[in-house]
């Protein structure tokens, strides 16, 4: 579902098998953000649990180069995270 998540967002990632032990927090799934700013420094690590937070802020900083209505962004999110939470139902 975090995969889905970072898809909805247009968000750029790779994804690598990983297990609980490689994680800092213990728990999967987690995000190892680019450094932009040192290329020498380690990633920045994003636990599950501040994911949301996290692609908000990317998205946020991201709108404000393209100059995009943050708008937009939060009713496609919304719109795309309705079919991940609620089933879908047959058609008549």
């Amino acid at each position: 579902m975090s995969q889905a998540y970072l898809k909805f967002a247009d968000i750029e990632f790779a994804t690598v098998p990983s297990n609980n032990h490689a994680s800092p927090t213990g728990a999967l799934p987690f995000l190892l953000s680019p450094c932009a700013r040192d290329p020498l420094s380690s990633p920045t690590v994003v636990p599950s649990s501040k994911l949301e937070r996290w692609v908000q802020q990317q998205q946020r900083s991201h709108d404000s180069v393209t100059k995009k209505e943050p708008r937009q962004s939060m009713l496609r999110q919304e719109a795309y995270m309705a079919l991940l939470d609620h089933p879908i139902r047959h058609a008549w």
